[in-house]
């Protein structure tokens, strides 16, 4: 455990695909939503959840257009680290050049709305003017703590991904860690771990002294292998560490790494660190329902072991999850029972001493076409942008 020293992380949950996220929370029949949530179901047709389904959290204070709100049925934890204060969530985010109405939004966005790749990347970078090109929000983030003289660290788990990537006058490499703990490439002992005669043949070949032949690049990709075979070596005792909590689903493994890293800050000596992971399957053109049902309980499994192993740390304060996806999906289903690409979305944060038990931003007072949120095929208008969200987690991660 961290001791003695000021260290903080952000963690980014990326659901991959576009999350049907008016299914994740919805206006819950009842109490003060009732109306809102007969507009909902009216509107969802097949694509709503339906009452039953829905786990009841209390939103006032919220400044929303009601109070009584659910969560689907699958997430529990979710419902959990809500009404404990240690979480939130963010209603109807998205990414946004600048603030934009029905009337305007298609000329005033430049960006490619709907696609799965450049939302992404938008999501990720958060640079709608494009003025550090290449790099995304996190990388940012380190990048300014790095000039306060601190220790950072970005972490993938499994994939690369820009949302890392700070300037490249840094020189900081980000490492990519496998779910599965650190790989093992020990020369001596290649015999016991099956390396193949070619590939040792290629790497003594590839790092052998320089000759009159050599490319330009040879030294600097020779001490790249040095370097990130040294630090293999010395993260496999702390990623073979065991984690008190268990963690179950197909992300487990992934969040039980970031466990042991969080864990083993003080002994690295890191101040500031930003992981991410990422889990797709979430695009459903067909049958959204069905599509929630099996990828939402691995959501849940990874959350809520997570919370509980920042908690068993004493650790919760200290680091900031963040759930969030490219963008929402429509709110009108297509012939499919499915949904399609949408625009805002409804996304969670928890931990990293937020003022909790709210939905921030702006939930649809209506889910009719007259609603200023609500545009033709049932897209939602973002209504915050990413900007926002940011904006609040540098100033606890210790941005000036």
């Amino acid at each position: 455990q961290p001791a003695n020293v000021d260290y903080k992380a952000i963690v980014v949950f990326n659901l991959f695909g576009g999350v049907d996220s008016f299914s994740v929370l919805a206006p819950k029949s009842g109490g003060d939503c009732t109306e809102l949530y007969n507009d909902y179901i009216e509107a969802r047709g097949v694509a709503g959840v339906l009452n039953t389904n829905l786990l009841q959290i209390d939103a006032s204070g919220s400044n929303q257009t009601c109070s009584d709100f659910g969560i689907h049925k699958a997430l529990g934890e979710f419902q959990t680290i809500y009404n404990e204060g240690d979480g939130a969530f963010l209603a109807n985010f998205g990414h946004l050049f600048k603030p934009v109405t029905k009337k305007d939004w298609l000329f005033e966005t430049r960006t490619d709305l709907f696609s799965h790749y450049k939302m992404n990347q938008d999501a990720q970078r958060v640079d709608a003017f494009q003025e550090q090109s290449g790099t995304g929000v996190l990388g940012r983030l380190l990048d300014a703590m790095e000039k306060k003289n601190m220790t950072v660290s970005p972490i993938s788990i499994n994939t690369l991904t820009v949302m890392l990537d700070g300037k490249p006058e840094t020189g900081r490499l980000v490492d990519i860690l496998p779910g599965s703990g650190a790989k093992e490439f020990d020369f001596e002992n290649r015999w016991v771990l099956n390396f193949d005669e070619k590939l040792v043949a290629a790497v003594e070949d590839l790092n052998a002294g320089t000759k009159m032949n050599s490319g330009i690049f040879s030294n600097h990709f020779s001490q790249s292998l040095i370097d990130t075979w040294n630090k293999t070596d010395n993260l496999k005792s702390i990623l073979r560490s065991s984690v008190n909590v268990p963690i179950h689903g197909t992300k487990g493994n992934a969040f039980k790494q970031i466990l042991r890293m969080i864990k083993s800050a003080s002994e690295r000596g890191v101040n500031r660190e930003a992981f991410v992971v990422d889990l797709g399957g979430f695009d459903a053109h067909h049958s959204v329902m069905w599509n929630l049902d099996a990828n939402l309980p691995n959501v849940n499994n990874a959350v809520g072991g997570f919370y509980r192993g920042l908690k068993d740390l004493n650790m919760l304060d200290s680091v900031t999850t963040i759930i969030i996806s490219e963008f929402g999906r429509t709110i009108s289903p297509n012939t499919n029972g499915g949904t399609d690409h949408g625009w805002g979305g409804n996304y969670f944060i928890f931990g990293g001493e937020i003022n909790g038990k709210k939905i921030f931003g702006e939930y649809p007072a209506s889910f009719t076409e007259t609603d200023r949120a609500m545009l033709e095929r049932g897209r939602v208008l973002p209504t915050t942008s990413w900007d926002a969200v940011w904006y609040a987690v540098s100033q606890w991660f210790g941005v000036d």
